[in-house]
């Protein structure tokens, strides 16, 4: 099996790996998941998951750089600076 890490861009097999996951925490036999693209938590058992480096995911399925752009929006609306 893989060492699965904290940061890992992940996928589930059982969901066909349709969306990309960036691993947020661990657990000894599951992981916390949070969507990359979409705004979605998940958790999944370890042996569900497998890892996705950034050039090797499917096209459409993750941005190039998973920059988390609204990430960056969201912090300028809380300090005031949204334009």
């Amino acid at each position: 099996m893989q060492s699965i890490r904290v940061g890992d861009l992940v996928m589930r097999k059982s969901y066909d790996g349709d969306v990309v996951f960036k691993v947020v925490a661990l657990t000894s036999n599951s992981a916390l998941l949070r969507g990359v693209d979409y705004r979605v938590m998940a958790d999944a058992p370890l042996n569900d998951i497998v890892a996705c480096a950034l050039p090797d995911c499917p096209e459409g399925k993750t941005s190039k750089g998973a920059s988390r752009p609204f990430d960056t929006k969201a912090r300028s609306i809380r300090a005031g600076k949204a334009q």
